[in-house]
């Protein structure tokens, strides 16, 4: 490079050949700041009045000119007589090769990065930019004078186009984990740097990490968001958006990745879910529900499904239903949406909520300061649409900025209002990046299914194979009895796992979770299919309407009706005219239920048939 290198990136500093040496140590303070003074000024001309200033703020020596023109001597001793140039009138640093200042050969790399048609030699020109620049600030040490805030401005400013330029230039010579690394360092500068953010998604993008490039979306959105209230910038949004088109075969993908915590046999349905997610994200959103019986695995596939959700840069937006709260209007949405709507900026809110932001302040009245009071007395149709306007214009805008998935967990327990919201919903759904995951059970949610059945996608959860059950039962070192683990809970998701749990500990007869988890839903069919069940599991395995009729002295019809529920809820299972019991540990914990009189009565038509009103008299004493 020929002569010296005057470094004004960090502390200011003489270099000779890649070697440094302090400007202390070659020319004293005063001198070294001068040197800085000359070197900032690119080499143009400086005043020796401004040089005064500059080095004696608080009062000019008694002879400022030749106080001046001794430094520059001392300066042309250390660093060559070409190195400062002028006379009394005032002074100049050297050009090149007799001097050189590292931002100004930054700057001429900088340069160099943009034009050069070479990606691999442009990235290089780059790089070299990029170390000269350091990680500033420019002129550490120095007092904070107006023409070093200047100096250190430019630093900033050049750092910031030369990370900008590298990036790119990594990004086309195929080095996506280069480019990473720059553009990191950019938004580490500076976290609302938009064009590094871009430059680091679209790293990511190309290394195959869509996942990394959502993430980093979302990380500036919501920043940008929360402290400023304003959106990402078209170009960056336009990314976001290509990113999601390319993240649907690899959202279709991760249902077929291991996950910390396998989930056997459900590899099927989680592919259907993952694919509604990717639809989603690609502005085809919609409604499904997850139906099945108690215990069966719908909260478990659900939560996998929002391991996707989030893996993807998408949110998560959850709620259950509760039977206790069903008159209270809307009041899952309002468990699920309050929190995440309290958390954002009043502007952004009241975007969200838009005309109907009225509406919105009467289900939230925590956002009345940001969207103003309620909407005044209306007709009750016309307050209850209002509301559903709101909520579904909210939903659709957080789902507008990231693709949300909303989960309403046990809905056969919702109210009449969120069923109707999401019916609402469902209708008007248009293009949008929101899915809703809601689970079912068939034998309380019939009249959820028949007012939503036309407008919503239905994925019917069953018992799992039995390969998944060996897989668990090897999991839990029971691998030798899957078998009859199979044969005693046929497959049903929680009596599989309780009762290997229960043999792996060493515990005997029916695990108390599976106990109280099979009377409880008995409890909730009613008493006169508990009638049903324990007559059932007294009188043997199988369980015949015509009989239990006489039994229980009630209607044939009305006994067949009472196990077609006892089957809706998985606790029997067609058998040709008569029914089953799902499984033995079913069976075993009803026929345990039984009042003792009961149990006798079982025990004595071993012995002799037992006359069918004895044993409805005995069932009824309990």
């Amino acid at each position: 490079m020929g002569g010296p290198t005057v470094r004004l990136a960090g502390p200011v500093a003489v270099l000779r050949d890649g070697a440094p040496g302090t400007g202390t140590a070659v020319c004293g303070r005063k001198a070294r700041t001068l040197l800085a003074l000359l070197a900032a000024r690119g080499g143009g001309p400086v005043p020796v009045d401004t040089i005064v200033e500059v080095l004696w703020p608080a009062g000019a020596p008694g002879r400022p000119a030749r106080a001046v023109a001794t430094l520059v001597s001392r300066l042309r001793a250390a660093l060559g007589s070409d190195a400062v140039q002028g006379g009394p009138h005032g002074y100049r640093l050297g050009r090149p090769p007799a001097i050189h200042v590292d931002v100004d050969e930054a700057a001429r790399l900088v340069g160099e990065c943009r034009s050069r048609g070479d990606p691999r030699l442009a990235a290089a020109a780059g790089r070299r930019a990029c170390d000269l620049l350091g990680d500033g600030p420019a002129l550490a040490g120095e007092s904070d004078a107006a023409w070093v805030r200047d100096v250190r401005s430019g630093h900033g400013a050049l750092l910031r186009a030369a990370r900008h330029a590298t990036a790119r230039a990594l990004l086309d010579a195929a080095d996506p984990v280069g480019a990473a690394g720059i553009a990191a360092a950019a938004v580490a500068a500076d976290r609302f740097d938009e064009t590094a953010h871009r430059l680091l998604m679209a790293a990511h993008r190309s290394a195959g990490e869509p996942a990394r490039a959502l993430a980093e979306f979302e990380r500036l959105r919501a920043e940008l968001a929360e402290e400023l209230g304003v959106d990402p910038a078209p170009e960056t949004r336009a990314l976001h958006l290509a990113v999601l088109a390319d993240a649907r075969p690899a959202i279709a993908r991760r249902a077929a990745a291991p996950t910390s915590r396998p989930l056997p046999g459900r590899s099927g349905e989680i592919a259907v879910l993952t694919r509604a997610w990717a639809g989603a994200t690609a502005g085809e959103g919609g409604v499904v529900l997850v139906v099945g019986e108690g215990g069966i695995g719908k909260t478990r596939l659900v939560a996998e499904v929002e391991a996707v959700v989030r893996a993807t840069g998408g949110q998560v937006v959850g709620a259950r239903c509760y039977r206790s709260e069903r008159r209270m209007f809307l009041q899952p949405l309002v468990d699920g949406l309050g929190p995440v709507l309290a958390a954002l900026p009043a502007a952004r809110v009241r975007e969200l909520a838009g005309p109907r932001a009225a509406a919105l302040a009467g289900l939230f009245p925590d956002l009345a300061d940001a969207v103003g009071p309620p909407a005044g007395p209306d007709p009750a149709d016309v307050v209850v649409r209002r509301a559903y306007e709101a909520v579904a214009a909210a939903l659709r805008g957080m789902a507008a900025l990231r693709p949300t998935l909303l989960v309403l967990d046990d809905l056969h327990d919702a109210g009449h209002s969120t069923v109707e919201f999401l019916h609402f919903l469902a209708r008007h759904r248009g293009r949008s990046r929101l899915l809703v995951l809601a689970t079912l059970r068939p034998e309380e949610g019939s009249a959820v299914w028949d007012a939503l059945g036309g407008l919503v996608d239905r994925l019917d959860l069953g018992p799992l194979p039995p390969d998944a059950v060996a897989v668990l039962a090897a999991a839990a070192g029971q691998g030798a009895r899957a078998s009859e683990v199979l044969r005693r809970t046929h497959g049903h998701t929680l009596l599989v796992v309780e009762e290997l749990r229960g043999r792996a500990s060493g515990e005997r007869g029916v695990p108390e979770a599976v106990r109280t988890v099979v009377l409880a839903r008995a409890r909730r069919l009613g008493a006169g299919v508990e009638e049903v069940l324990r007559a059932g599991a007294v009188l043997g395995g199988v369980v015949d309407p015509l009989v239990l009729a006489g039994v229980l002295g009630v209607a044939p019809h009305v006994a067949a009706r009472r196990c077609q529920r006892a089957a809706d809820a998985g606790l029997l299972v067609a058998a040709g005219r008569a029914y089953a019991f799902a499984n033995e540990l079913v069976h075993e914990v009803v026929a345990a239920s039984a009042p003792p009189g009961v149990r006798a009565a079982d025990q004595a038509a071993a012995r002799r048939p037992a006359r069918p009103r004895e044993v409805a008299a005995r069932l009824r004493r309990g």
